[in-house]
């Protein structure tokens, strides 16, 4: 590889790839910042007092799965950067290898070229973020689809909620619904009047009698 490929200057594409390292970089702690205010948001929702066990469910799913897209959003950019710096630093080490220090010399064929479209698309999912092997597969799934469907997801919750809140809203409610209620009439003492017209209590033989 020499100092020009294809008529770029690989001076020119230095700089704009050490640019969009930093962004990376930016990037990948915005992420965090970012979720802990959605995430804090939805345990507001899930751990108030008033707040109905199908309402703790649906927000609990939803924080959980905040956090796995913000979990694989955080992996890419991570690798996206590491990427990009190895680059740079294979750059300037075959720039120093060369006699004038001016550019890369023409045996410098371990630096990756071109850096955009395809090419560097397949160099990122090469490098290693040092994350772990898990984060590492992660980052190899695509961001497009990954937050697609993540906001899929989200979408259809909202749909679940709107209708439970349409045609079941007390599913939605922290209190009890309604339950039928029980009345229990205790008999007071027997009241029996007799022949004569006295009040007689505890005797009932032969007499109207009443319930008190």
């Amino acid at each position: 590889m020499s100092s020009t490929q294809s008529g770029v200057a690989v001076s020119d594409v230095y700089a704009a790839v050490a640019n969009r390292r930093t962004q990376f970089d930016n990037l990948l702690w915005q992420v965090p910042v970012l979720t802990f205010t959605a995430q804090a948001f939805l345990f507001t929702i899930a751990l108030a007092g008033d707040t109905s066990r199908t309402a703790r469910i649906i927000t609990s799913l939803l924080a959980l799965l905040m956090s796995l897209l913000a979990w694989h959003l955080m992996a890419r950019h991570r690798k996206a950067e590491v990427a990009d710096g190895n680059w740079l630093a294979a750059v300037e080490a075959a720039t120093a290898a060369s006699p004038t220090g001016a550019g890369l010399p023409s045996t410098a064929t371990n630096v990756q070229w071109p850096m955009h479209g395809t090419g560097w698309r397949d160099y990122r999912n090469t490098a290693d973020p040092d994350v772990g092997p898990v984060s590492t597969k992660i980052a190899l799934l695509g961001g497009f689809t990954v937050w697609s469907k993540g906001l899929l997801i989200f979408g259809l919750a909202a749909i679940v909620v709107l209708g439970l809140s349409l045609w079941r809203p007390e599913v939605l409610s922290s209190e009890p619904a309604d339950s039928p209620t029980i009345v229990i009439k205790v008999p007071g003492p027997s009241h029996c009047r007799g022949l004569n017209g006295s009040l007689d209590q505890g005797r009932n033989d032969g007499r109207r009698c009443r319930n008190g």
